[in-house]
């Protein structure tokens, strides 16, 4: 049984010496190495996608990503290949299987919905909106005749098609891989109240971006700085109009808004500045403000929480990067993305900036970045004006 990871590794060590440094004798030692199906899988991976001729202080995201951007003809047929659509797709496959079952006296009320609903939707000759009717009626048919107050969504009854009555239909999904079963449970009803709250996907959970058996700097730099970012949200120019509870209630003191203003003026003035050269066209940072803060927020308080770990991490068979080099391969190879000048000519108007500039311009503001590769400054990756929000 060991041969097959043998000889794996050995592949793995050959194209270290052309992906990654040259290694040391310590670094030769058998025992540093992960070897576990996560870790392999994850070498394997990053070996795929970089591009190790570029310099990373140049690009990093041609470095972490050279060669998955660049399209096959096979690749041109589809709009946009990227690590969240795929983990979508497969997502969606799973959910779509457990939804096509029919319903047994066994499902808990949420999944019964859910496969009504489901179901319902894929009836040519009924109108979902008629289907699925709330007690006084939809406010949007109502029109002058709607009581904003006295309408409490908690205690809003729907009846669905021929089913019985459903209260807070607002619920998440969580599946095992094997399809046989599934826990639905309904969302607090205090989340749903305030009409505020970010969501981490449940398929990320399943995904390369965290796995418990492979190097923390992986799930830090992947997953660790999504959560930062999420958090960050409650800190931008519109998480600031919630309080603590989430209540509509912006509690910020008049000099702290003009602090958060100047320093995100900083930020939209870098990434107005970006070209996208396939278009020749440049991003608009006031757009992307909010996304763009998330991201310097979110990948700074991951880089913190990895660094304040006192465990050693071991390396990924193949690649001779140190450990915080590869918290930042990680957080690159994430947003690889390979898209139509069509798709990405809408993305320079869209909150979320093309890839590309999640990696190059959110790395760029971080010293730590720049240390941890060692890169000059005035560099590309490490220019002498930096932006720093949070």
């Amino acid at each position: 049984m060991e041969k097959p990871v043998a000889l794996i590794l050995l592949v793995f060590s050959i194209s270290g010496l052309v992906f990654g440094t040259q290694p040391s004798s310590a670094d030769n030692n058998a025992s540093d190495i992960c070897e576990t199906h996560a870790c392999v899988h994850a070498a394997s991976r990053i070996i795929k996608m970089g591009n190790p001729s570029v310099e990373p202080c140049d690009d990093f995201y041609e470095f972490a990503c050279g060669s998955f951007v660049n399209p096959t003809e096979s690749d041109r047929k589809s709009i946009v290949m990227d690590t969240f659509t795929e983990l979508t797709s497969k997502f969606n496959k799973k959910l779509e299987k457990i939804l096509e079952q029919n319903i047994t006296i066994n499902d808990f009320k949420y999944l019964k919905l859910a496969k009504t609903l489901y179901k319902i939707c894929f009836k040519k000759n009924d109108i979902f909106a008629n289907s699925m009717e709330p007690s006084g009626g939809w406010p949007v048919v109502k029109g002058s005749k709607w009581n904003e107050s006295a309408f409490d969504f908690n205690k809003t009854i729907f009846r669905v098609d021929n089913t019985t009555r459903w209260e807070n239909y607002f619920f998440k999904f969580d599946s095992y891989d094997d399809y046989s079963s599934v826990t639905v449970e309904p969302y607090p009803s205090e989340l749903i109240a305030d009409w505020y709250f970010e969501v981490i996907s449940y398929e990320v959970f399943e995904s390369e971006l965290f796995d418990l058996e492979q190097p923390n700097y992986i799930n830090y730099g992947a997953l660790g700085s999504l959560a930062g970012h999420e958090i960050t949200h409650g800190f931008d120019f519109s998480g600031k109009q919630y309080d603590a509870e989430g209540h509509l209630n912006d509690t910020w003191t008049a000099t702290s808004t003009e602090n958060f203003n100047n320093k995100s003026e900083c930020i939209i003035e870098q990434y107005s500045n970006y070209t996208v050269k396939e278009l020749g066209l440049n991003l608009n940072g006031s757009i992307s403000q909010g996304e763009n803060v998330a991201d310097h927020g979110g990948i700074r308080a991951a880089y913190r929480a990895y660094s304040d770990l006192s465990i050693t991490d071991k390396r990924l068979p193949g690649l001779f990067y140190t450990p915080k080099q590869m918290f930042w391969i990680s957080y690159a190879t994430m947003w690889c993305q390979k898209t139509t000048p069509e798709l990405l000519k809408m993305l320079i108007f869209d909150s979320h900036p093309p890839y590309k500039f999640r990696v190059t311009g959110t790395l760029s503001n971080m010293p730590e970045f720049a240390k941890d590769f060692k890169c000059p400054s005035g560099s590309n990756m490490n220019p002498v004006k930096k932006c720093s929000v949070w």
